[in-house]
């Protein structure tokens, strides 16, 4: 049996919360909500005061932030959390993790990440890491001849004027000295 809420204090008149997600049937009618359907509310608790995420267009996302028994404030989802407004200045004022069921404040400007994922400062850090780490392996490799680098040495020779070659004589190239010089 649904636990029974009342709906106007002090009149004696009940109001069933037949999906048990803490918002009255006649309350969820009056939002636009489904009174059978407890995944379209979410109950939270900010500074010891009880609010609840609604979802008014039924997609699966939290679009509202209703404080009983009238107030609607604006509530955006954004990467992993949602931003709520809870005081209706349309500035977001708190941080709520579903995954974690953790709320913070908000400060202006916040990155929205938290304990799921990695501030951007952990990311180069590790990056910076993984390249000196492959940097070093590298050059031990080369150090002791594991690897090596092909350079192409191209030697240059300084240019000589050139001169023209004399032709040279037939005795020019036996010489002085022929042991096969009968004659001399």
């Amino acid at each position: 049996m649904a636990p029974l809420m009342p709906c106007l204090p002090f009149c004696g008149v009940v109001d069933n919360d037949t999906d048990g997600d803490g918002l009255t049937d006649s309350q969820e009618t009056g939002l636009g909500l489904s009174s059978n359907d407890e995944s379209d509310v979410q109950n939270i608790t900010i500074q010891g005061t009880r609010y609840y995420l609604i979802d008014t267009t039924q997609d699966g996302i939290y679009d509202s932030c209703y404080y009983p028994p009238s107030n609607l404030y604006p509530c955006s989802y954004s990467s992993s959390e949602y931003l709520i407004d809870i005081d209706g200045d349309t500035e977001w004022d708190y941080l709520y993790s579903p995954v974690t069921t953790s709320i913070r404040p908000y400060t202006n400007g916040q990155d929205n990440s938290d304990s799921e994922g990695f501030p951007l400062m952990y990311i180069i850090i590790i990056v910076v890491v993984i390249v000196g780490v492959v940097g070093v392996v590298v050059f031990l490799l080369y150090r002791y001849g594991y690897i090596g680098i092909e350079e192409e040495l191209v030697y240059e020779t300084p240019e000589q004027p050139q001169q023209p070659i004399q032709p040279q004589q037939p005795e020019d190239l036996l010489g002085p000295e022929d042991p096969l010089d009968f004659e001399r």
